[in-house]
């Protein structure tokens, strides 16, 4: 049998590898999603969750007026593992701020925190990386003043060849800055570079405040002397420096720095060098160092995170602070940065000054969160329920407490539209009467859909936040747990009811078995309790009223199911040649997942047979010539799910062995 598509112009043997046989996978069924307001976190994307703590870590916990984090607590109490977060705000919230000063006095870090809300407010940071202060003078040591090459210090913890170090006294509000050449560790004496910009006459007084905010990834000497319009030069040492670092040459008398161009082995190349005075720096000891800092997050006054080795220089494309944390390589859960690019008289001051706490300011929440918000835009940039378009694989999410007829339509078309999602709605608090529900279904909430599901009432959990006390919570939250928890555990073919609700231990309403016979044909789902059993969800219907099983929750998500699994699934046909070898590739794998789904129980035939089961038609007949002109291959495929037995109907009766007296006890 020839193949088609292989070149063979000369003679020789010819290996090709086969492509394997396509095959379907089945997506996952129990992810969830919560929109609302939170504490802080991003509010240009729906961030990943997988527990309660991360979750307080990324978006904080109680929120006044939000029931975002006590649900999705809710979610994963009750068996959930994943969930999306969609976090709103009001029109008008602004992030926290503070600039960073470097050690020329000029703003040289915008800090704002990663989101807006006051939250932002709560966040420092610090750009110290040591502190001491001066010591009384050895004898043979005048005091530190102008002109002065020796600084006596209490302490050398943490103190390295070539810090450059800031001393401040608190009474003169007199300022120095200076190098590190070397450290006399004996005598706790720092060699500097002779101190400049003081009053000729001061003298630091013993006890002020000596702090440095540089760090240095690489501290070596020169090999080489480095003479005034080099443009390379031989180093004892280059691991771990970065093409782009800003590296710092001194001799105690003299220095020079230069940013690193290339890196040739232990040589270092850069634009010509000027050195102070034209002089030449000599080898063996001069030091060499990079320049960089750190940089500390704290949230209301605990550590949060660090930072170590970021770099002022925009060409340090390793280390640069610019890159580091900000954009979408952005290291901080708590701030993002911007360059002020401030004109530097000397590039080696460019490094933020030593600060213990530069606090941020100015967040505000905004506007208070309304209808429009919590609808969102999806529009670039998107904005709430629309941020759940780009999160992969949310199968059903909340809006927690929202009950509004405008935010609860909305959500119910959006996730109409999706056509992969369901959304699981709170009834109102107020409505709390079984008529009020009711109600509000039928003339509020007058919407078909098989892709929403409306549960009531709201439960009664232990407020956290207060011994002896009770909170009620809408139920949604706890029902994306036990959707992702029969997912999980059973299939998305069972019905997510009948399940008792960790935590519950009442319910704002205990609804009767008559007011139920009027709620569950409305597609109201009551969560109900039964003595001995517990609190347990007791309705598993959607909100549409055309009863071909669609209006069973069940059904829907297994349908969503098989719809996304067959979209991804199918993609290696797209492009392939519209014909018979293609159609029954298709088939093959269409039925080859299909009949899986059916030996797992996920599909259900009267007789046992997987002909009654599903069946997959891609042929001639669904592809004439006028389809395939178009570009279209056509799939027709019909499945049979099973569905709940919502209602046991038992028929008793007396029997003598001749006549029967039946009588009839039903139960949902």
């Amino acid at each position: 049998m020839a193949l088609a598509g292989i070149e063979t112009l000369h003679p020789d043997v010819f290996v090709i590898e086969q492509a394997g046989i396509p095959r379907v996978i089945g997506v996952g069924v129990n992810t969830g999603g919560f929109v609302g307001v939170t504490k802080k976190g991003p509010i240009d994307r729906a961030d990943l969750v997988t527990s309660a703590t991360q979750y307080a870590q990324k978006y904080g916990t109680d929120y006044s007026g939000s029931f975002v984090f006590p649900s999705v607590k809710a979610f994963f109490d009750q068996g959930g593992t994943r969930c999306f977060i969609a976090r709103v705000v009001g029109q008008g919230a602004v992030a926290a701020n503070a600039v960073v000063a470097n050690h020329e006095g000029n703003g040289a870090i915008n800090a704002d925190a990663i989101s807006p809300g006051a939250w932002g407010n709560d966040v420092s940071v610090q750009t110290e990386r040591w502190r001491t202060t001066l010591a009384p003078p050895p004898v043979g040591v005048p005091p530190v003043g102008l002109g002065s090459t020796q600084i006596p210090v209490y302490s050398l913890r943490s103190v390295k060849v070539g810090d450059l170090v800031r001393i401040y006294d608190s009474v003169s509000l007199n300022v120095g800055y200076a190098f590190v050449y070397s450290i006399d560790v004996g005598n706790r004496i720092l060699n500097v570079r002779p101190l400049a910009g003081l009053p000729a006459a001061f003298t630091f007084p013993d006890g002020s405040l000596i702090h440095s905010a540089t760090d240095h990834r690489l501290s070596t000497f020169l090999v080489d002397a480095l003479p005034n319009g080099a443009t390379s030069v031989t180093l004892l040492n280059t691991s771990n420096l970065a093409i782009g670092a800003r590296m710092y040459f001194d001799d105690g008398l003299n220095y020079a720095s230069v940013v690193v161009t290339r890196i040739d082995g232990k040589i270092i190349r850069f634009a010509p060098v000027v050195t102070t005075g034209g002089a030449t720096l000599p080898a063996g000891t001069t030091i060499a160092v990079t320049q960089e800092f750190n940089l500390k997050v704290y949230e209301l006054g605990k550590f949060a995170e660090s930072f170590e080795g970021l770099s002022m220089e925009s060409t340090n494309t390793r280390d640069y602070f610019g890159t580091r944390l900000a954009g979408q390589s952005n290291e901080s859960s708590f701030i993002t940065v911007t360059d002020l690019f401030p004109v530097l008289v000397d590039p080696n001051m460019a490094i933020p000054e030593p600060s213990l706490s530069i606090p941020l300011a100015g967040g505000t929440e905004g506007a208070p969160v309304g209808d429009n918000e919590y609808i969102g835009s999806d529009v670039a940039p998107k904005s709430g329920m629309f941020l759940l378009d780009e999160a992969p694989d949310v199968n059903f999410f909340s809006i927690p407490g929202v009950t509004t007829v405008v935010v609860e339509r909305a959500a119910a078309d959006f996730a109409d539209l999706k056509g992969n999602i369901m959304v699981i709605l709170d009834a109102p608090l107020a409505d709390d009467e079984a008529m009020e529900v009711l109600n509000f279904r039928n003339i509020e909430a007058n919407f078909d859909t098989s892709y929403a599901a409306l549960y009531y009432p709201w439960v009664i959990v232990r407020d956290p936040n207060q011994n002896n006390s009770r909170v009620a919570l809408p139920p949604s939250g706890f029902i994306q747990g036990v959707y992702a928890q029969i997912g999980a555990t059973r299939g998305v073919q069972y019905a997510p009811a009948n399940v008792a609700l960790n935590g519950v231990l009442d319910l704002t309403h205990n609804t009767s078995d008559g007011e139920q016979d009027m709620l569950n044909p409305a597609g109201i789902n009551v969560i109900r309790s039964f003595i001995g059993e517990g609190i347990r969800v007791w309705g598993a219907r959607t909100l549409t009223n055309f009863h071909d099983g669609r209006h069973y929750v069940n059904v829907r998500r297994l349908l969503n199911y098989i719809k996304e699994s067959l979209k991804r699934g199918l993609r290696f046909a797209i492009f392939e040649l519209n014909e018979p070898r293609t159609w029954e590739t298709v088939t093959l794998a269409c039925e080859e997942f299909l009949g899986n789904m059916f030996l797992r129980g996920q599909l259900y035939s009267p007789d046992g047979t997987p002909e009654r089961a599903y069946f997959v038609k891609c042929d001639s007949e669904t592809n004439p010539d006028s389809e395939r002109r178009e570009g279209r291959m056509n799939v027709e495929i019909g499945v049979n799910p099973p569905l709940p037995a919502e209602f046991i109907v038992c028929r008793v009766g007396l029997w003598d062995g001749g006549s029967t007296v039946a009588e009839e006890l039903a139960r949902r």
